[in-house]
């Protein structure tokens, strides 16, 4: 964990390790798969929504959506 640098993050300092952004795209559907388990949600409307206090996580997540040809914003 200290390699990664997620020791001592809190809600609003959570981010997404370049090692997992960077990984095959199997893992990164996989990796953003388990992050809307955890904090996402369909709208009504079919979106997909994640939910985060973290700005740096929610860009990452944006990015990560991106990577894998998913139209994605805040």
């Amino acid at each position: 964990m200290a390699d990664l640098k997620l020791l001592n993050t809190n809600s609003h300092t959570k981010f997404i390790p370049n090692i997992y952004m960077y990984s095959n795209i199997v893992q990164r559907m996989q990796l953003l798969k388990g992050l809307m388990d955890g904090d996402g949600f369909a709208s009504s409307k079919g979106a997909s929504i994640f939910v985060t206090s973290s700005l740096q996580l929610a860009n990452d997540v944006m990015s990560l959506a991106r990577s894998l040809g998913i139209k994605a914003w805040m």
